[in-house]
């Protein structure tokens, strides 16, 4: 029994690992930058009703066996233009029913309520931003 248990919590950490290197290439390797918009998908109903700093995920939508359970998180600026801000391993169904998730919720939150609260609309004035920050 052990020896199954350890079996199945190996080929979970394989299926995480195996996850996590095809979300990266997804996410940075080119030509796949370029359509960041069918990687990054609305977090909830409300954010498909707002179009401007929405909350999205992305995980690795075609894997092949069950679902994957990794996803990371992000504010969309326009299009396939994203502001990470977390990532965690998903198992329930709301984020709420979890505190890791809870917290990367709130970060989202938090994330889009500074860029709200500091004028960003669109990249250019996300560039602005980060330039003025940086003065």
């Amino acid at each position: 029994m052990i020896f199954r248990s350890f079996s199945i919590l190996s080929e979970a950490v394989e299926d995480t690992i195996d996850d996590a290197e095809q979300l990266e290439r997804l996410i940075l390797e080119m030509p796949y930058t370029e359509n960041l918009d069918e990687l990054f998908h609305p977090l909830g109903s409300t954010d498909l009703v707002i179009r401007e700093l929405t909350r999205e995920k992305a995980r690795n939508w075609n894997r092949i066996g069950h679902a994957s359970w990794l996803r990371v998180y992000a504010i969309r600026v326009e299009k396939n233009v994203f502001v990470i801000t977390g990532g965690a391993i998903k198992l329930t169904h709301a984020m709420q029913d979890r505190a890791h998730t809870q917290k990367e919720l709130g970060k989202l939150n938090q994330c889009r309520q500074y860029l709200l609260d500091n004028g960003v609309f669109d990249s250019d004035s996300f560039i602005s931003m980060i330039e003025e920050d940086n003065v």
